[in-house]
């Protein structure tokens, strides 16, 4: 919300900020739950190191997001997919040669872990596919809310596939989540950042000049007529430009 405000011009209201609170409130439930459940933590050392490298990656992920949302609002969506695609494969490729070739070295292939990994890069290839189009209509804030809910699906699976230990603060959070995200899109943000003319509204706009020359030059012919002819009113003139 913050890079959006300064580099989007992007104009929150009240009840963008309130939806924004409940939201968090939810995530907040949502831990809870995970703590009443017993569910594994993580590790218990070098807790600094780990959230700052949250609070990093984080940050870094809501510049890419917001970056995404001018690219796709104001340049081409195609080429946003082509570049993602591109240099994403490649920095992706460098990343697991240097910190995972030895567990990728290790990996006992089956058909079904081939499998398996195919159906998860097949979701990954969809979600970012979709993702331009989701923030185009909306915003990388709105998608990033509705992005909460995705910790919870996966605990409902978990449920079934890892037997995880249910608490009925999971459902708060869910119902939470869902009100703030209904909230924020239920009022259409203001952006004071034009959008670049395409070569449709460049047409119209051209059309729209030349209607309204005509429209003066009638205007003009009206006012002489109602020269020459003063037993007219005045109104009738204007009422005849109106119409025209």
């Amino acid at each position: 919300m913050i890079l959006s405000w300064f580099f989007l011009k992007t104009r929150y209201r009240i009840i963008h900020y309130a939806a924004v609170g409940i939201c968090l409130a939810g995530v907040g439930a949502m831990v809870g739950a995970d703590i009443l459940a017993g569910q594994d933590q993580g590790s218990s050392s070098d807790v600094l190191l780990g959230d700052g490298l949250v609070l990093v990656s984080a940050t870094l992920y809501a510049i890419s997001n917001v970056c995404q949302e001018y690219t796709v609002k104001n340049l081409s969506r195609v080429e946003f997919l082509g570049m993602v695609g591109l240099f994403g494969s490649i920095i992706s490729a460098i990343q697991l040669g240097i910190l995972e070739h030895k567990e990728v070295a290790n990996i006992q292939w089956t058909w079904e872990k081939a499998l398996l990994l195919s159906g998860y890069a097949l979701c990954m290839y969809g979600f970012y596919s979709f993702m331009p189009v989701v923030i185009k209509r909306s915003s990388a804030t709105a998608v990033n809310l509705s992005l909460l809910t995705g910790d919870l699906f996966s605990l409902f699976f978990g449920l079934f596939l890892f037997h995880y230990n249910f608490s009925g603060l999971y459902i708060v959070s869910l119902v939470g989540i869902l009100i703030g995200f209904i909230m924020f899109n239920t009022v259409p943000t203001l952006s004071r950042l034009s959008d670049p003319l395409s070569d449709e509204e460049g047409v119209d706009n051209h059309t729209a000049d030349t209607d309204n020359n005509s429209i003066e030059g009638c205007e003009g012919e009206i006012s002489c007529a109602h020269a020459e002819q003063r037993e007219t009113p005045p109104a009738c003139a204007v009422i005849n430009s109106v119409k025209l």
